[in-house]
Parts: structure tokens; sequence; C-alpha cells
């Protein structure tokens, strides 16, 4: 299964007090990914440049974004639980099983539902 790639989200929501936009996400049989960026510019990761606090504190944030996602036949899978890991400007969560990304309608980002079929789809290149 190829993973497919939503873009054109604008999700802006504050996890853990952190403000954060959500611009895309990418879903594999396997896992999701979710890109975002901090609304403080204080916050944006530095090329070359150690990780501090506020870096932290927003990849933190961004890890417990996600909290699961609807399938087509209309279950929740929960993934606050998820091993999640990730960088400056992205963050992966894996599916406690597999998941056909075709069947992915929805994900779950800090209590707001992102209807996939709202966002423009497209093949994603294998990860």
């Amino acid at each position: 299964l190829l993973p497919i790639r939503y873009e054109g989200a604008d999700i802006e929501v504050a996890v853990m007090e952190v403000p954060l936009r959500f611009t895309g996400f990418t879903l594999s049989a396997t896992g999701l990914t979710a890109f975002y960026e901090p609304l403080d510019p204080a916050e944006q990761p530095r090329p070359g440049g150690q990780i501090d606090r506020a870096m932290m504190e927003t990849m933190n944030a961004a890890y417990g974004s996600v909290q699961g996602l609807w399938t087509e036949d209309g279950k929740y899978v929960d993934l606050t639980n998820a091993q999640a890991d990730g960088g400056g400007g992205y963050a992966s969560w894996s599916y406690p099983y597999p998941i056909s990304p075709a069947a992915v309608t929805a994900v779950d980002v800090a209590g707001t539902r992102v209807a996939l079929s709202e966002l423009e789809r497209m093949t994603a290149p294998a990860e």
C-alpha cells in the first residue's frame, strides 16, 4: 500500500500551552506523520542550532497533539499511547496494527476532527 499525503491543512491548536499550526499529514499502513510549525517564532528550529527548552517544549507538544484517527467504518483508533518520534516540523505515530491509508477518513488533532476529504490528497513517496 502506498502512503497518501494530505496537504492544505491550516489547523491551529494549543497543546500544553504551545500554539501549533498543522499543515499536512502523511498516512502509511503502519503510521501517521503530521507536519506542523510553531506559531511562536522563538520556538522555530534554527539550522545548526542546539535544541533549547522552547524547542523541546514544542516537540513534546507536537508529540501530544495527534490523539487518534477515524476509519471509513466509523472506528476510532486511539494513538495517545502510540510510539511517537519526529523532529523540527514533523511528528510521527505508529499504529497499533496495520491500517490502509485509504481507509482513514479523519485525524484527531488535540480534540479537533480534521476531515481528510477537505484536504488535497496526493500519492506520497515511499517512506
